[in-house]
């Protein structure tokens, strides 16, 4: 891996339970899953990450106004 490849993950969420952001920045993708399920008071359990992306991603919220989206960034 190139010491020259930076890589963060942006989330952008609206609604309750999260606060209004449009680019919060997270280090790893486990710490903005970390997040959901913090908020969510939902545990990841067995799931991978990538199980966690796709079940955050596809989860249905009570208000149409409510989003948590991760987006992965990586330049190098």
């Amino acid at each position: 891996v190139s010491p020259w490849i930076i890589g963060f993950r942006l989330v952008s969420s609206s609604g309750e339970p999260f606060e209004e952001s449009c680019g919060d920045v997270f280090s790893t993708v486990k710490d903005a899953i970390n997040e959901w399920c913090t908020k969510m008071n939902i545990e990841q359990g067995e799931r991978t990450d990538a199980e966690m992306l796709e079940y955050i991603s596809e989860y249905e919220y009570d208000d149409l106004d409510t989003y948590f989206y991760i987006n992965e960034f990586t330049f190098g």
